[in-house]
């Protein structure tokens, strides 16, 4: 990027903005990126710790219903958490969208 006065070459000035933004959305979009894919990992965890539970669920006596229920609601947490990341998902490919 070149270090031209501004006032004297206004279009250079414009062109190194342009680099400077794109280097920097790209940078973000990495990083965006890393970030939906630790959350399909916690999901992806989140709904192996439901089928675990499930399967403890089943066995007779009161704990077994305690973790029935506990169950559900990390299943439900887990299919949350995986509509939030496809919305994220969504928004990342719209903002690559854009800056393509």
């Amino acid at each position: 990027m070149s270090q031209a006065n501004p006032r004297s070459n206004p279009a250079a000035a414009i062109a190194d903005a342009t680099a400077s933004l794109s280097v920097l959305t790209a940078r973000m979009g990495e990083r965006l990126g890393e970030t939906a894919q630790q959350i399909d990992d916690v999901a992806r965890s989140t709904c192996l710790l439901a089928l675990d539970m499930a399967v403890e669920a089943d066995r007779p006596g009161h704990l077994g219903k305690g973790l029935s229920q506990a169950s559900q609601d990390v299943r439900q947490l887990a299919a949350r958490t995986h509509r939030t990341l496809a919305d994220l998902e969504a928004m990342l490919k719209a903002v690559e969208g854009r800056t393509a």
